[in-house]
């Protein structure tokens, strides 16, 4: 194993031994709750007859969140075609706060299979061939085509073209959406088909890229 699932395995059996001292590579499989007979007349008198007892001494579940580290790592290292200790060793190695709150759905989400998923190195060579250094992309929202060079013009982060509509800077035209709209990869709703995996094996939505100078004389 890496060094990065040794360092996760060793912070887990750690929580553990302060808890309930009951290790599980395969997921918390020690009782945590059980519902017992409510003795308190002033309950009873509620109509409530039963109430839910804390059972374990583990405060949460740290063996079943060790397991989704685990089974969300080998999701990314299948769709990049590396090893899941790869995926780990990077994972842990930026890692510097608590497991159970660094591993979520939101920093390490799933990989649906919908989405297409390319890596950091591949997708900047893609890039580069079409566009040279004014890279372009579309709003998967509006369809508004927007350049590097147009964020450059307005003085706002050139990184924001594959990620967001200009429209937010330069005004929301519903009619002829010239100005582009609001949408943002990171809103509520997510249209983005394709995901950038970093360096870090961190996800990162953009917008596709627009299509090169000789496909749009096609």
């Amino acid at each position: 194993m890496g060094k990065g699932i040794d360092k996760l395995i060793e912070a887990v059996k750690r929580d553990c031994k302060e808890g309930q001292d009951s290790f599980n590579m395969n997921g918390c499989d020690h009782e945590f709750q059980r519902m017992e007979k409510e003795t308190d007349p002033r309950f009873i008198a509620k109509g409530m007859t039963e109430y839910c007892k804390q059972v374990s001494k583990c405060t949460h579940k740290y063996c079943d969140k060790l397991k989704w580290v685990l089974e969300r790592a080998q999701q990314y290292a299948d769709a990049l075609g590396v090893s899941r200790d790869e995926v780990l060793d990077k994972w842990e190695e930026n890692r510097s706060y608590w497991y159970m709150n660094y591993y979520q759905e939101c920093n390490q989400p799933a990989l649906d299979g919908k989405q297409k998923v390319v890596k950091l190195d591949d997708w900047i060579a893609e890039a580069e061939s079409r566009f040279g250094r004014n890279w372009k992309f579309v709003c998967p929202a509006c369809g508004h085509v927007q350049s590097i060079a147009d964020f450059k013009k307005i003085g706002e982060d050139v990184n924001l073209v594959y990620s967001m509509c200009i429209g937010r800077y330069l005004g929301v035209n519903d009619k002829t959406g010239e100005k582009g709209c609001n949408y943002t990869v990171n809103g509520f709703i997510s249209l983005n088909k394709t995901t950038v995996i970093s360096h870090d094996f961190l996800p990162v939505k953009v917008f596709e890229m627009a299509p090169a100078v000789d496909e749009q004389k096609i």
